[in-house]
């Protein structure tokens, strides 16, 4: 089954990100230019991340995981890369709460899966398997930046564009006319190993 493609505006609104590790700095760095207050419960933090603590760009809460996490502001997802145990918990308590959780741990038991970015400035594209090979979605997140980055040496961003009727067109589906685009995936290890270019920066 192929995963719809949601895209959603973070900005200002709370992330919470149970685990201090790669994986879960992996997530971070690529949300920290989407705009989104991010939150960290873990008892350490990887070294990337101390730093980004440091610099003020996410909230740590130095403890391990327990429910009392989602007392007052409830975050837009959850992302948890805390470990096998840590993660069955989390996904346990997020159901029974509404909000929808990644587990890093068990693809089965994700909501949404994390994508392959590409990006230059608003424009962006996400890439998935719906969960089924990490492999392949990598090589197609892969693709899409390269095709990102030919696009605009060849100056497409700058070409604008124009539908059958010479009107400008944005490319978005509109409520009046239906949309035949193929679908090009969502929120991966697909659990998780997403990789972003934004200007030509690619985070690790």
């Amino acid at each position: 089954m192929a995963y719809f493609p949601l895209f959603v505006n973070l900005e200002g609104r709370k992330v919470l990100v149970i685990g201090g590790g790669t994986v879960a700095c992996r997530r971070i760095l690529a949300l920290l230019d989407f705009g989104c207050r991010i939150y960290v419960t873990a008892p350490k933090l990887c070294g990337e991340l101390e730093a980004l603590n440091k610099e003020g760009k996410l909230v740590w809460k130095q403890r391990p995981y327990d429910r009392t996490e989602f007392e007052g502001e409830r975050p837009v997802f959850v992302l948890s890369a805390a470990g096998r145990k840590t993660d069955i918990q989390v996904t346990e308590d997020c159901r029974a709460l509404g909000i929808p959780v990644n587990n890093a741990s068990d693809r089965t038991l994700c909501d949404f899966y994390f994508p392959g970015l590409a990006r230059d400035g608003e424009l962006v594209a996400g890439a998935t398997a719906s969960g089924t090979d990490h492999k392949k979605a990598a090589r197609f997140a892969a693709f899409l930046r390269r095709t990102l980055e030919d696009w605009k040496e060849s100056g497409g961003e700058d070409s604008g564009g124009e539908d059958s009727d010479g009107k400008e067109s944005d490319g978005e589906e509109s409520d009046e006319k239906e949309s035949d685009g193929e679908d090009s995936g969502s929120l991966a290890k697909e659990h998780g190993e997403a990789d972003i270019v934004q200007k030509g920066r690619r985070h690790p």
